[in-house]
């Protein structure tokens, strides 16, 4: 009986590939995109238009997020291109993604993009004046 082969490589040779890309691809997202963000959220916070400002900053960083995009695994990119997948590559296709791109996993490998990401978005939406409005008066600051 043959080996199992999943895009004509042998399966655990490709769950391995994968499996240690994803690390480098949220290491990316901490580093560049995440720290980027904080910063943008930071400097959108004191301009004198923080929402407009915001919003701007946030598609700059979808571009930067794009900008990356070859650092996602491409192994894991031509599964998921690829038409006509056999049952097993569905099946690691499927398992992989469960085991790396979950929301807790997301969590877990990518907090400074997620809290970068996060005050980006609520400095465009808003937050300072509900912070000099709401959150400081009672704070009783």
């Amino acid at each position: 009986m043959g080996k199992a082969l999943v895009l004509g490589r042998p399966v655990d040779e490709v769950i391995k590939e994968i499996g240690e890309a994803f690390p480098v691809w949220f290491e990316k997202l901490n580093l560049i995109v995440g720290l980027t963000s904080l910063t943008f959220a930071g400097l959108a916070y004191k301009s004198a238009r923080p929402e407009l400002f915001g919003w701007l900053l946030l598609f700059v960083i979808m571009g930067v997020v794009y900008s990356i995009r070859h650092y996602f695994p491409k192994l894991h990119r031509e599964l998921r291109k690829k038409k006509n997948k056999s049952e097993l590559e569905v099946v690691v296709l499927k398992g992989l993604e469960a085991r790396y791109l979950s929301m807790s996993r997301a969590l877990i490998d990518g907090p400074i993009y997620w809290v970068g990401i996060g005050a980006l978005f609520a400095v465009a939406n808003g937050f300072k004046v509900f912070a000099t409005q709401k959150l400081l008066p009672l704070l009783g600051m």
